[in-house]
């Protein structure tokens, strides 16, 4: 519907703090569902919908040319059986 069909999940390890806010701009992207600051290896998850893999690769150089950001996963999804926002209690 929205011609973003490739569903990414990206893990960053930063190696400062300044690193990690810097991915913050990141949330004024169309593309950009999700941030989330996570303990464990990485620092910072991003949920990404793009519409291709060229555009999800140029995404990642973005990302990749930030000052300490040290690496980038990259876990796309093949199929989604369920998605949904928090249910009310």
């Amino acid at each position: 519907m929205l011609g973003r069909t490739l569903l990414t999940f990206l893990l960053i390890e930063a190696s400062s703090y300044t690193a990690t806010r810097a991915l913050l701009q990141f949330t004024n992207r169309r593309e950009v569902e999700e941030v989330h600051t996570v303990a464990g290896d990485g620092c910072v998850l991003i949920k990404v919908r793009a519409a291709d893999t060229e555009s999800l690769e140029n995404f990642l150089m973005e990302i990749q040319e930030l000052a300490d950001v040290r690496s980038v996963r990259s876990y796309i999804a093949l199929s989604t059986f369920l998605e949904r926002g928090p249910s009310p209690d």
